[in-house]
């Protein structure tokens, strides 16, 4: 957006930037989830769920490494029906687009590109992302200051690389304060209350935000405990024809 529309854009802050090349070994692991994916399909109607969860443990690892909150946590079991509604069987090859070659086919911008970028662009390092160290992000932000681009680069320690989800505490006011910063006009009052429309509570998913503390747990423990009912997630995402 900001490279093709830069006169559309006011700023950008990019939390867990991509890195200009995606890393053969994140491309790997992506390649696996799908693949675990696909098998968890392979023998509709019956499900093999013991694939899913392959999938499932995969992608818990990307997204928040061996944090969990009852946030990410209620994130994840809303999302597998969605899942499983978009990417069925008969979706196979949109997933592999959305979730391997998106990530595995890109190019970096070229300088000439990036120099149509006229305006601040902040960098927001998670920095317990197992899958793009920090490093990826220093490439990126050297890449911009080459095109003369206004950039930083920003860390959130410990943070994995859905950090937003993990530390929100963290993020909300670096987010504030980048905006009002490049805001020249005057902000209205914040309400006194906010409702998100994402209100899982309503859900009753277990989200507690009044008590929502990481919790470190060993990934192997937590593949062995964790269950859920993916039928049922089935019966509602994609049901079968009467």
């Amino acid at each position: 957006m900001g490279v093709s529309y830069p006169d559309k854009v006011l700023s950008l802050f990019l939390i867990a930037p991509l890195p200009l090349v995606e890393p053969r070994e994140v491309t790997d692991g992506r390649q696996e989830i799908y693949d675990f994916w696909v098998q968890g399909w392979s023998k509709y109607p019956d499900l093999d769920e013991a694939a899913f969860k392959e999938a499932l443990v995969g992608g818990s690892q990307l997204a928040y490494n061996n944090v969990h909150t009852t946030f990410s946590d209620a994130l994840t079991e809303y999302t597998i029906p969605q899942g499983m509604r978009n990417y069925n069987r008969d979706r196979l090859d949109e997933y592999h687009t959305m979730s391997v070659k998106f990530f595995a086919d890109r190019t970096p911008h070229s300088l000439e590109k990036l120099r149509r970028i006229k305006f601040p662009v902040r960098l927001v390092q998670c920095g317990g992302d197992v899958a793009y160290p920090i490093a990826f992000a220093q490439e990126l932000l050297q890449r911009l200051l080459d095109a003369g681009v206004d950039a930083d680069l920003d860390v959130v320690e410990g943070a994995p690389h859905f950090g937003t989800v993990t530390h929100f505490k963290e993020f909300n006011p670096r987010i504030h304060d980048f905006i009002i910063s490049h805001t020249t006009d005057d902000v209205p009052p914040a309400p006194k209350v906010v409702t998100s429309p994402f209100d899982l509570v309503s859900l009753d998913l277990d989200w507690t935000p009044e008590t929502d503390e990481m919790t470190y747990i060993d990934l192997e423990d937590w593949q062995r405990e964790y269950s859920f009912d993916f039928r049922a997630a089935l019966d509602w995402a994609y049901p079968l024809p009467p």
